[in-house]
């Protein structure tokens, strides 16, 4: 910690060092503790860090794409980087993994070193070349950019943080940077995938009652019923029993998008009751039946984006943001939705909670902000929605969450310590589209899921992610 005597400005750098992994953390925290304004802090940086190479092969990026709900969603990539070379990431509109993947693998060759003959097999000791490199992370389900830049000589420089930031804090006032992870290696680069998927699973992965999540099997009815608009808890019902009469047992029933009071589908979202023209009983009528047969339940919600005619519209326009984004950075509306929600939960016994958000935030972020404060909105979102989950787990510490913005869209490695994305991108029903997805996103995250409506073994063996829903 250091405070500028002259401001009262603070700066904080909470970091963790892993001792049976070859891994670092850190987050930087800037209060003001003075009684005025700050100076600007502009341009803040996680990460400004130079990178040099001692052997002459070149620096290799491996990167990934992120998603466009394509086929080649997560596609691997691998970019020489020669001297001069610049490329730069951040996604188009504020979700972390829109287009781009803040998750990256730097290789370079080192120092050879010299092997015997015992080593060898061979008469004679001979020189080998030794591979070496880091894993670069970057933690913010906001707007982040980075940037890797070759020099003349044999040096990498690669900066990452909030894409924008010129600001100044007000008394009292706290904002911090995105997560940077660091994992160093020698050997092959896809060795070291594998020791960050084991980090992934001993320090990252939610658990509950200590135990990381198994594979689980999560049906819905969406494909038959328009998501849950024509649903009811008759037919709710129905599906519940018919899997076990077809010899499967579902750990999860999934009741998706639609369940709650809405004028026009179920994109119309910012009333958060249960639709008691359609389900007179709640949904409580529909999770009692599934526990009576073992059964726990999913039940999605997208709170943050707000469509007009709808209860958060019309009662508290103040809260939102452009009028369509509810202001997870402001604490009066952060309070109601954590309120209202655990009343949802508690009071229709859901047992699973997932979260969609299918809007790009950056524009409402943005729009309106003063000169000296660039980049403050999205600095107290991201922090209110992080603080929003953590708190629905400390009330419901039993409860997984599932992450879905438009499939794959928030997975950054925040996100990831939270919860688990049941449906990795919204491009589902393709065995070959899924077989992709398993094979790019697996490099990073060692548990994620899709959907399907096939049921021959083929069809399924072909997908076979984390989780499964039919």
């Amino acid at each position: 910690t250091y405070t500028d005597p002259k401001t009262g400005l603070t700066l904080r750098c909470v970091s963790v060092e892993y001792h049976d992994f070859p891994t670092v953390e850190w987050t930087l925290y800037f209060k003001n503790g003075g009684s005025t304004d700050t100076p600007i802090l502009s341009d803040i940086r996680a990460l400004d860090v130079r990178l040099e190479r001692s052997g002459k092969s070149e620096f290799v990026l491996h990167h990934h794409k992120g998603t466009f709900v394509r086929v080649d969603d997560f596609e691997p990539l691998t970019t020489t980087l020669g001297p001069g070379q610049k490329l730069r990431f951040a996604p188009p509109g504020g979700r972390p993994l829109g287009a781009v993947f803040p998750y990256y693998n730097v290789e370079w060759s080192g120092s050879p070193r010299e092997i015997g003959p015992s080593e060898s097999g061979v008469t004679a000791a001979r020189l080998i070349s030794r591979g070496e490199g880091a894993l670069v992370v970057i933690g913010w389900p906001g707007q982040w950019s980075a940037e890797f830049t070759r020099d003349a000589g044999n040096g990498l420089q690669i900066v990452a943080g909030q894409e924008l930031t010129h600001l100044k804090l007000r008394p009292g006032e706290e904002i911090r940077t995105p997560l940077v992870v660091l994992q160093f290696y020698k050997g092959d680069w896809l060795r070291a995938q594998n020791v960050w998927r084991r980090w992934m699973l001993a320090h990252n992965l939610p658990r509950v009652g200590g135990e990381l999540p198994k594979p689980l099997l999560t049906p819905c009815s969406s494909h038959q019923f328009g998501e849950m608009i024509n649903a009811n808890e008759e037919n709710q019902k129905f599906f519940i029993d018919r899997y076990p009469e077809e010899g499967l047992k579902p750990d999860y029933w999934w009741m998706d998008a639609g369940w709650y009071v809405n004028k026009a589908g179920w994109p119309n979202t910012g009333t958060w009751e249960v639709d008691l023209k359609r389900f007179p009983r709640g949904l409580r009528a529909i999770t009692d039946h599934a526990h009576a047969k073992g059964v726990k339940s999913i039940v999605w919600f997208e709170p943050e984006r707000v469509t007009p005619g709808t209860w958060l519209h019309d009662n508290h326009p103040e809260w939102l943001l452009k009028g369509v984004l509810l202001n997870l950075g402001n604490p009066a509306a952060r309070q109601w939705l954590t309120d209202h929600i655990d009343k949802l939960l508690t009071d229709q016994r859901i047992d699973l909670y997932r979260q969609d958000y299918n809007i790009d935030p950056l524009a409402a972020w943005r729009d309106n902000e003063a000169e000296d404060r660039q980049g403050i909105t999205e600095n107290h979102y991201v922090t209110g929605y992080l603080a929003y989950w953590d708190e629905l787990r400390r009330r419901h510490p039993n409860m997984l969450i599932d992450s879905c913005a438009s499939g794959g869209h928030r997975n950054d490695l925040e996100t990831m310590r939270r919860a688990l994305p049941f449906l990795r991108s919204d491009y589902i029903q393709d065995p070959v589209g899924n077989q992709c997805h398993t094979y790019g996103l697996s490099f990073w995250l060692p548990y994620h899921g899709t959907g399907s409506h096939q049921t021959d073994c083929y069809w399924t063996n072909e997908v076979c992610p984390s989780t499964l829903t039919y």
